[in-house]
């Protein structure tokens, strides 16, 4: 798996370039990998679609900084990365999966792009804290 290092953070990621269609930029959940959608992405490709898949900074195969990646610092990373690669924002269409999906939201309202895909998305609340910080700790031992 390729990867970029972008500022203090080497970001893995796979790039299935497809011609001049969307560019369909894949956000996975916490505790998730890219690795989410890659039963998805060879026929998305074969349809004409170019497909960019990252581990979140911290997650999977990017390295971690040391530091929580929040929202921004995940949006931020997708915005270089995407720079990075040199590719055509216009046709960037950002899909995003659980907690990835806010993340989408956020690239999407940066990038001012043609779409955006949100699977399961969650609504950040305070009732939903207690949840979080539980898959948190099973994530940080390694039981997801």
């Amino acid at each position: 798996m390729p990867s970029i290092q972008i500022d203090d953070q080497e970001l893995c990621y796979s790039w299935n370039p497809a011609g001049e269609g969307p560019i369909l930029l894949f956000i996975h959940g916490l505790g998730s990998s890219h690795s989410f959608y890659s039963t998805i992405i060879p026929s998305l490709v074969r349809k004409g679609n170019s497909c960019l898949a990252f581990d979140t900074p911290g997650s999977a195969l990017s390295t971690y900084r040391g530091r929580d990646s929040d929202i921004e610092a995940i949006c931020g990373a997708a915005l270089a990365l995407i720079a990075t690669l040199d590719l055509d924002v216009s046709r960037v269409i950002v899909v995003g999966h659980s907690m990835g999906a806010i993340v989408a939201s956020e690239i999407a309202l940066h990038l001012g792009n043609p779409g955006v895909i949100l699977i399961g998305p969650v609504n950040p609340a305070p009732a939903l804290s207690d949840v979080f910080a539980a898959r948190i700790k099973l994530v940080e031992k390694g039981k997801f």
